[in-house]
């Protein structure tokens, strides 16, 4: 009978670095994220105060201006999704990743074969939140462009 693999303990010297390097991944998708809400909060700011001037007097955004603010707005609703998919699937990659080192350590009957299928898994993670940071940034830089052709265009 095989013995449990969270009893496995995995020194600290061994996943301290990994740790490290994840949260300052995370650190980095959470800023992408916080700019990329930041930005949708201030088109939605140009659009009202364009339409709703102080005034009084209702008016429309001409079309540039509504193509601007829609590219922004989508441009960073990709990059704030791609952040959290990076978020999520780079937690998950770790998680294969300890994963597979309990079974190294464990090494039990059928652990060789789990910790390689383990560590596949793993790689296709780290792809995957690796390919999400970089569309979270591309997209974040085309919704702050613009952004910033939009309020341009109305000021």
């Amino acid at each position: 009978m095989k013995s449990n693999l969270g009893l496995v303990e995995l020194p600290e010297s061994a996943t301290e670095p990994d740790f490290e390097i994840q949260l300052r991944y995370q650190n980095f998708s959470a800023e992408l994220l916080r700019l990329s809400l930041l930005g949708i909060s201030g088109l939605g700011f140009i659009a009202f105060k364009y339409v709703f001037p102080a005034n009084g007097e209702s008016s429309e955004l001409p079309g540039p201006v509504t193509i601007w603010i829609a590219v922004g707005l989508l441009a960073l609703g990709v990059s704030s999704v791609a952040a959290l998919v990076h978020r999520y699937v780079s937690v998950d990659s770790l998680s294969w990743h300890l994963q597979a080192l309990r079974h190294e350590l464990r090494n039990e009957a059928g652990d060789l074969e789990a910790s390689i299928s383990d560590r596949k898994k793993r790689y296709i993670r780290f792809k995957i939140s690796g390919w999400a940071i970089i569309v979270s940034s591309a997209s974040l830089a085309v919704g702050a462009i613009s952004t910033a052709i939009a309020f341009f265009c109305v000021v």
